[in-house]
């Protein structure tokens, strides 16, 4: 059998090796991975919205002026109805003999060193309510209304006993997306026969339709 000229009549092979990338590099891009699946998952959960276990954990739930007493310890779960979602809530009724000033104060000042800040009036209330005020943080906020002592509540709701004040102290878990304190509200000049709605958070019209409801 003839052969080509310069042919052994074999195939040759290249057995170069690829060259490997630095192990510095791989180890950087998982290092890079890691730090981004770690953001995501602390993004996420901070964008959860509380419950009611949250807002009995916050220590501004069991903020108690001294001399009050408790007369109702109130709450709700998250609850999902035809009319929507209703967001979750804890608090409690309490009677004082102190002025409503008095509340404010203590409140307003123990609110602050939690970090609390106070949103900017006005405040919608109920009609069994006298004033009321409402602070928030992230996620929550605190409502501080003083009740019209007797619209509010029964007879033997207060058990025989005589108060200057009564108020609900509650916390509610409200969309995290809603920016703390809420930006003032500039009301532009409207025609005489112009309405313009009030804005509201699902949650602060929950809360305005327990106090009248209760």
């Amino acid at each position: 059998m003839s052969q080509v000229a310069g042919s052994s009549g074999r195939r040759s092979v290249d057995r170069r090796i690829p060259a490997r990338r630095p192990r510095a590099f791989t180890l950087v891009a998982l290092i890079s991975l890691a730090a981004v699946a770690v953001g995501a998952v602390a993004w996420a959960r901070s964008n959860v919205p509380l419950e009611r276990a949250d807002l009995e954990a916050d220590p501004s739930f069991s903020l108690r002026m001294q001399g009050a007493d408790e007369l109702a310890l109130v709450g709700s779960d998250r609850l999902f109805t035809f009319e929507g979602e209703r967001p979750p809530f804890a608090g409690h009724i309490y009677g004082t003999m102190a002025t409503s000033a008095d509340v404010y104060a203590f409140y307003e000042r123990e609110l602050a060193r939690l970090g609390w800040q106070l949103e900017a009036p006005p405040f919608p209330r109920s009609s069994a309510e006298l004033e009321n005020r409402v602070y928030c943080k992230r996620k929550v906020e605190f409502r501080l209304a003083i009740k019209d002592k007797d619209s509010a509540f029964r007879a033997e709701f207060y058990r025989g006993r005589t108060y200057t004040t009564v108020f609900d102290a509650s916390l509610l878990a409200i969309d995290p997306a809603i920016p703390c304190p809420m930006p003032r509200f500039t009301p532009r000049a409207q025609p005489l026969n112009s309405v313009v709605p009030m804005r509201l958070s699902e949650g602060t019209l929950w809360r305005l339709w327990f106090g009248v409801a209760q």
